[in-house]
């Protein structure tokens, strides 16, 4: 009778403890009669977190049901003033993720509006970041519309087009999109401008968003603060010069040096070049000039595209020539000269070192006293299989030679000039073709404009910056058939190493 008891007892206990949990959930829920007033279809967190009446930065709030942000939850608040005068009660802290219904100043904890949560502050785990590349993810957004995490249109604020392209190049760098994706690799970092880009990268590969669209409005003033106004909101810019720079923003703020392994950014886009200079003398001078010889480190490859013919064809158009990629990346082949004006020597180049994600820049514009004159030059470069044997030193660097594409900017329209079609005036723009890996596609991206598009049509573009992803080697070997026999069956024969593009 006393075993009967107390396990009686103990199942009494077990079932209050059941009952006080349920309790405690259905109160939260009963007690919070206005979840249902909650409009996901207004809620955006791209925007900057200000009272919208009193300008505050610090404790704010957004009403769930009108999508403005007010200031602080307690009595005479922005925010407590709102939901009495609005009727607006379920508000949620932009800092902390929490939801209250004002003006009762409660906290609201309901399972329905975790998807809200994830939106503000998407979280992910290293298995969801293997399926980006690996599952082709469809998902899908309040009102339905398909889309695919990483592929999706950014806001172009005010002529922001250059910024949005880059960002969305750098979305398609795997290593540094997965060091971002998860928030304990810069934690430690103070900058707000890294702890910004990681954010916009994460809503961009969220498969959980209410849009297929973000908006960079944060980033893109952190970045005119940072970069003084030379990149700000309405002034056009030059996607190299800002790529240039924000790479270089980007490594000093994780401290780096020099050295490879110092940041994340030059472990995905720092290479080597060897120099070769030469003094150049002229011809009346008997002496011969001072020669050098040094490393360089990189982030960018610049081709010299050479220029277009003024002569025109018959029916009275400008011809645009063709020229393969191959014959620009001589430049690199630590033969061909090149005269630098602004040191006054002839200089060689040689890779002794490349980086896993090589990003080409063609030389397209040329300034001059009156204008800037744009080469339409169209430069023939290969999607897969980029083969840089013949400009790397190899006998420094064993590595990986064959690249593929990942990301094309290219440039429409005349350079900093406004044209007129059909009577309407259209500036210079820019547009970007960026590979979904686990698809195997490409899909033209131009701001809010998302599109696939042939690989056919990405060779055939006007390419201006370029980003290629080094190839993953992997092994070939011609085993003996009586050695397949023993053992595991595995076979220990040598064979020729093959370079073959990561299966999807």
């Amino acid at each position: 009778s006393q075993s009967r008891g107390t396990k009686r007892k103990g199942n009494d206990g077990a079932e209050q403890a059941t009952v006080k949990k349920a309790k405690k959930v259905n109160v939260t829920t009963q007690r919070c009669p206005y979840l249902p007033t909650v409009d996901r279809s207004v809620i955006d967190f791209d925007f900057e977190k200000i009272c919208c009446e009193t300008l505050a930065i610090t404790n704010i709030y957004m009403c769930c049901v009108c999508g403005k942000y007010y200031q602080g939850r307690g009595m005479g608040t922005a925010a407590h003033v709102h939901s009495l005068q609005a009727d607006h009660h379920v508000f949620i802290n932009v800092r902390s993720g929490k939801f209250y219904c004002l003006p009762d100043n409660y906290e609201v904890i309901d399972p329905s509006l975790n998807n809200i949560t994830r939106v503000l502050n998407p979280v992910y785990d290293k298995q969801l970041i293997k399926d980006l590349d690996t599952k082709d993810i469809q998902c899908r957004t309040l009102q339905g519309k398909q889309y695919k995490p990483g592929i999706v249109g950014l806001n172009n604020i005010k002529g922001n087009e250059y910024l949005n392209v880059a960002l969305q190049s750098l979305c398609a760098c795997t290593d540094l999109r997965n060091f971002f994706l998860l928030p304990e690799n810069y934690k430690s970092v103070r900058s707000e401008l890294v702890q910004q880009f990681g954010l916009l990268l994460r809503k961009m590969w969220n498969p959980a968003n209410f849009k297929a669209q973000a908006s960079p409005h944060e980033l893109v003033q952190e970045i005119a603060v940072r970069s003084k106004k030379r990149f700000e909101i309405g002034a056009a810019a030059d996607p190299l010069d800002f790529l240039t720079w924000f790479l270089n923003t980007l490594h000093r703020d994780f401290k780096g040096t020099k050295k490879r392994s110092s940041s994340i950014i030059n472990k995905c886009f720092q290479g080597i070049l060897s120099v070769h200079g030469k003094e150049h003398v002229g011809k009346r001078q008997r002496t011969q000039g001072k020669e050098y010889d040094k490393k360089m480190p990189f982030f960018f490859l610049n081709l010299d595209i050479p220029p277009a013919p003024l002569m025109k064809d018959e029916i009275e158009y400008n011809i645009i020539p063709q020229i393969p990629l191959y014959t620009l990346l001589n430049k690199y082949n630590g033969v061909k000269e090149h005269y630098v004006a602004t040191a006054k020597e002839f200089r060689t180049y040689k890779i002794t070192r490349l980086p896993k994600y090589l990003i080409l820049s063609l030389k397209r514009f040329s300034k001059n006293m009156f204008f800037i004159e744009k080469n339409p030059t169209i430069a023939n470069f290969p999607i897969k299989n980029l083969e840089l044997k013949e400009y790397v030193d190899t006998t420094l660097y064993k590595g990986v030679t064959k690249y593929k594409l990942i990301a094309n900017i290219m440039h429409h329209g005349a350079p900093g000039k406004k044209e007129l079609t059909l009577n309407k005036e259209v500036r210079e723009t820019y547009s970007v073709h960026v590979l979904h890996k686990s698809s195997g596609g490409f899909y033209n991206m131009q701001d809010l404009i998302v599109e696939p598009v042939f690989p056919q049509l990405v060779a055939l573009s006007e390419a201006y910056i370029q980003i290629y992803e080094r190839q993953i080697r992997t092994v070939k070997t011609e085993a003996d058939p009586e050695k397949m026999m023993e053992g595991n069956g595995e076979g220990e024969g040598e064979g020729e190493a093959t370079v073959k593009e990561e299966k999807k």
